[in-house]
């Protein structure tokens, strides 16, 4: 959000030309984000899908948290 609203103020100083590729840029970003919420909403209205993204991120943090390996 913060993004699309620095964007907006930098919009307000921009050439003309320079305002229509910010805008084709933010609305790009904005479908990106949009699908984004669609697929986490998809996921998290499956208990199937949900369980096995939790483990997969589980799995994932855990790795996080492994030790250096000496050499």
């Amino acid at each position: 959000m913060f993004c699309l609203q620095r964007r907006a103020i930098l919009l307000a100083v921009a050439s003309p030309a320079a305002k229509t590729v910010d805008l084709a840029n933010a609305a790009d970003e904005q479908a990106m984000l949009d699908e984004i919420e669609a697929g986490f909403k998809k996921i998290a209205s499956d208990p199937q899908a949900l369980a096995a993204y939790r483990a997969e991120s589980d799995e994932i943090e855990a790795g996080f948290g492994a030790p250096i390996p000496e050499w």
